[in-house]
C-alpha cells in the first residue's frame, strides 16, 4: 500500500472487486479504455462516492489530518473524505463531486511474478 489519504490519515486499501478481477486475470478487461483505471461509478459498492475504497486524485481546499492546510498539490484521497469540498481552479472554485465519474479504485502492481 503506497497511498495515505492526507485528509483522514488512513491508508487507501484495495477493494474486493479489484482483488477478485486481479486474481482471476481479468483486471485489464475491467479497466476504463481511456484512463486505464478501475472506475468506481458502475460498482454496486460505490454508493455515490461513499465507498471507503474509492479514490479521488487531485487538489482540495481544507485541513489535513495532521492540522496542516492542504498545499494544493495533486494527491490521492479517499473520495468519501473530500467529495463535498472544492479546489481552486483558474480564479474560482470547482466542486470535487463534479468529478464523481472519475473516482477510481487502487490497482495492485506486483512485479516479478513472471519469473516464478
Amino acid at each position: 500500500m503506497h497511498n495515505r489519504c492526507p485528509k483522514c490519515g488512513e491508508i487507501i486499501m484495495y477493494c474486493d472487486p479489484v482483488i477478485e478481477a486481479y486474481s482471476n486475470g481479468v483486471l485489464d478487461e475491467k479497466l476504463d479504455e481511456n484512463s486505464k483505471r478501475f472506475l468506481c461509478n458502475n460498482c454496486p459498492n460505490f454508493d455515490n462516492g461513499n465507498c471507503k475504497f474509492s479514490n479521488y486524485y487531485g487538489k482540495w481546499n481544507g485541513t489535513e489530518f495532521n492540522g496542516k492546510v492542504s498545499e494544493q498539490k495533486l494527491r490521492h484521497y479517499h473520495a468519501k473524505c473530500v467529495k463535498n469540498y472544492n479546489y481552486d481552479y483558474r480564479n474560482g472554485e470547482v466542486e470535487i463531486i463534479s468529478h464523481i465519474n472519475g473516482f477510481f479504485a487502487q490497482i495492485p502492481k506486483i512485479q516479478g511474478l513472471e519469473n516464478i
